[in-house]
């Protein structure tokens, strides 16, 4: 199975590509520069589709916070579960 997280960022680095191609923008390798011209693009975008932007990184944000929060109780538990049995 191919690792989640590189996928991700496989992805996101074409959208960034197809971004600037689209809007014919230079490349000046700045990463921050790169990602910002995306943003507004999607900024844009969800303004012209009624969607809330804001809202809708907050719930991606949440999303990966109550991951997190359930792995670390996961973790807990076995090292609970491990402490219990004395390993």
């Amino acid at each position: 199975m191919a690792d989640r997280p590189s996928q991700d960022i496989a992805a996101a680095e074409a959208a960034i590509n197809i971004n600037l191609a689209q809007m014919r923008l230079e490349d000046d390798g700045n990463r921050e520069t790169r990602l910002l011209h995306l943003l507004v693009s999607l900024l844009e975008w969800s303004d012209a589709h009624g969607i809330d932007f804001d809202a809708a990184v907050y719930e991606v944000r949440q999303y990966f916070a109550e991951a997190e929060n359930r792995k670390a109780v996961a973790m807990g538990a076995g090292a609970d579960k491990a402490k219990a049995e004395g390993r």
